[in-house]
């Protein structure tokens, strides 16, 4: 573990930019957030994983375009017209859908497709599969007790 703190270190999305001058705060550092906000942080702070001032991500997310990227089977076409938040983008699945999704579920991925992924995964899960064979076994019957239960 890192125990001293010199000007240029990262953390996370926070740069040491300078030690505070300020009067009575010998223990704490000028840092620059990746979405550019400056902030002093005390160095214990630092030192335990402090990564960004708050911002969640380190980008400012209105400056981002995501307009023509992919996301797993998602196609970002613009932002989201119907949409009160400008942080909603239009995508359209490779199924052929359309969806709305906020800037975050594209970023940290939560949703890489409309939903039908999902529902492909349903749809095989309820095949009757008695008596074909996979490698060394042969299904006999269903399991009356499956270990995933489907809501």
């Amino acid at each position: 573990m890192k125990t001293t703190i010199n000007i240029g270190d990262r953390f996370g999305h926070l740069t040491i930019i300078n030690k505070d001058t300020r009067p009575l705060h010998r223990a704490s550092w000028l840092c620059r957030c990746g979405c550019g906000r400056e902030l002093y942080v005390i160095t214990s702070d630092l030192l335990r994983g402090i990564k960004s001032c708050g911002c969640g991500t380190g980008k400012p997310s209105y400056n981002l375009d995501l307009t023509g990227k992919r996301f797993g089977l998602l196609n970002v076409i613009s932002r989201s017209p119907n949409s009160k938040s400008t942080h909603t983008w239009l995508c359209r699945c490779d199924c052929g859908n359309t969806i709305n999704l906020p800037t975050s579920y594209l970023l940290n991925g939560h949703n890489k497709s409309c939903g039908c992924i999902t529902r492909k995964i349903r749809e095989s899960s309820n095949q009757d599969l008695t008596g074909m064979r996979f490698k060394y076994l042969t299904v006999i019957s269903r399991s009356q007790n499956p270990l995933h239960k489907e809501n």
